[in-house]
């Protein structure tokens, strides 16, 4: 059914922006809103996020990036050896 809004400025932002964030559009976002809204449906899953483990103190990684820059010079060495 269509009809005729009038938002709020900042509603219509928080709006537009969700829809854009979560790549739906800008009815189903309005509609989804209302239904949980209205309790017509549960809440959302609360967004998953990922553990964060401690390593202890600071390391000093520069080993592991010299390692890098070899394995990196080695690739770019072994495709300039195919191209010939």
């Amino acid at each position: 059914m269509r009809t005729t809004v009038d938002y709020r400025d900042s509603l219509f932002a928080t709006l537009q922006e969700r829809s854009e964030r979560e790549g739906r559009s800008f009815k189903d976002t309005v509609n989804d809103c209302l239904e949980r809204g209205l309790g017509m449906v549960g809440e959302a899953a609360p967004a998953w996020s990922a553990p964060v483990y401690h390593a202890g103190a600071a390391r000093d990684l520069s080993a592991a990036w010299e390692l890098v820059e070899g394995l990196e010079i080695d690739a770019y060495q072994a495709k300039r050896d195919l191209a010939k």
